[in-house]
């Protein structure tokens, strides 16, 4: 405060009357540069920004109404919120991850419906076998939680390898999310813990179906081939 500051060599002298914290001008995703605010009376621009602390939308009416009974030559233009103005700088961003999020919502889908039919077709194979682990005295819970087991081994197998292109691909990611880090602790256990909650209830029929055979009927199928 009090000392002087010039933006070229050759510049004139201006003195410092205030500090204040960084701000960022045209995208939330730039990294704050250093700034200077000048004395409008010193620099008078043909237009500029007027930024009043307010708690009603309805004040935009009134600051204008002033400007031009002070000053009925300058046009006012329009009024916007601070909120208006963060909003339509995110608009690019949430236009990228709603795409990112759509195709992200069909590939959970589609993972849901080969897990599923992943799992019917192990039940299907496996039956003579299923059959013989019942005849020799196996429950059904312990038939749910064997197929259960089987039908999870990709998807944990695909969580984990997900989890470790991640890592490759930070760099890609952070240009998608804001004021997140890329390597978010809980984004990464949310992600694999979200994929396991949709894929369990997508095996839970095969499962139940497993526990439904007859070990008698399989056990007859398999001696007739």
């Amino acid at each position: 405060m009090g000392k002087g500051i010039r933006q070229l060599s050759n510049g004139p002298w201006q003195e410092i009357i205030g500090v204040v914290a960084d701000i960022k001008s045209s995208s939330l995703e730039e990294q704050p540069l250093g700034e200077i605010y000048r004395m409008l009376d010193k620099e008078p621009r043909s237009s500029m920004y007027l930024a009043v602390r307010t708690r009603t939308r309805s004040s935009g009416r009134l600051v204008g109404a002033a400007v031009r009974g002070s000053e009925p030559g300058v046009a006012f233009g329009e009024f916007e919120t601070m909120h208006d103005r963060i909003w339509s700088a995110g608009a690019k961003r949430r236009f990228h991850t709603s795409i990112v999020s759509s195709f992200a919502s069909l590939s959970l889908v589609l993972d849901m419906v080969g897990l599923f039919g992943l799992a019917m077709h192990w039940v299907r194979t496996r039956t003579p076998e299923i059959g013989l682990r019942m005849a020799l005295g196996a429950t059904g819970p312990q038939v749910f939680a064997l197929v259960l087991e089987q039908a999870l081994r990709p998807l944990i197998a695909g969580g984990i390898l997900g989890l470790g292109l991640s890592w490759v691909v930070t760099k890609t990611i952070a240009g998608f999310v804001y004021e997140i880090p890329a390597n978010d602790p809980l984004t990464l256990i949310a992600a694999p813990a979200l994929l396991l909650i949709a894929g369990v209830p997508a095996v839970l029929v095969p499962c139940w179906k497993a526990t439904q055979v007859d070990p008698a009927v399989s056990l007859r199928a398999e001696s007739t081939e």
